[in-house]
């Protein structure tokens, strides 16, 4: 795994898929097989393999205080190519610093966030999540652990364990993707999700999206 930290020219990015699209790192250690994300490569002329390279962009919390304020108002997605929760976060912190520069600014207001992850670790970060009143998304490929291994994932977590993530907090939408030409199987993802509807507060919307 090649690790090298980065200085951005920017944080917080324009974008087509929504408003504005923060990644806090280029290359994502998860390594999906089928993560659309990979031409990433081709445009930085990386020549590692996705899944074998980060690079974690260490000044864009700074570059974020002076963006909040420049850009109009509209939604910020974290993360499109790249999960915001890989494990180097764990180390670096850079998306907790995110959440915190955004929950200090006086034009937080300005901005709604939505954050699509399948790693729980983002429940560290459940008591700005909930001060930011954000929406979190969890993609869940398959419960087959031995499936997710060996044709899906080497280095993110099965299904079983991102489930864990959600009860504590108000769910807005979990929605079960896939992506490029893979046949992900969804055992039984329903029945699981909507048997962890122990709080009143909980609100599921379950949704198959076919990339």
């Amino acid at each position: 795994m090649k690790i090298k930290e980065i200085k951005s020219k920017s944080c917080m990015v324009k974008s087509k898929l929504t408003d504005y699209v923060i990644n806090p790192y280029i290359g994502c250690q998860h390594g999906c097989k089928y993560c659309y994300a990979d031409f990433i490569r081709r445009f930085q002329h990386i020549k590692e393999n996705w899944g074998d390279f980060v690079f974690p962009k260490v000044n864009c919390p700074e570059l974020l205080e002076k963006e909040l304020k420049k850009n109009k108002a509209g939604h910020i997605w974290l993360s499109s190519v790249c999960d915001c929760y890989m494990p180097l976060e764990r180390k670096l912190k850079l998306t907790r610093k995110i959440l915190k520069v955004i929950n200090n600014s006086p034009y937080k207001n300005k901005f709604s966030l939505e954050i699509l992850t399948k790693s729980s670790l983002v429940k560290r970060d459940f008591d700005l999540l909930k001060k930011l009143n954000a929406e979190l998304g969890c993609s869940l490929n398959t419960l087959l652990l031995g499936f997710a291994q060996i044709l899906i994932f080497l280095f993110a977590p099965a299904g079983v364990h991102q489930l864990g993530a959600f009860p504590t907090l108000t769910i807005r939408e979990i929605s079960p993707q896939s992506f490029g030409q893979i046949a992900f199987v969804f055992d039984k993802i329903e029945k699981l999700l909507l048997s962890d509807q122990r709080k009143p507060n909980n609100e599921i919307k379950i949704s198959h999206n076919q990339g």
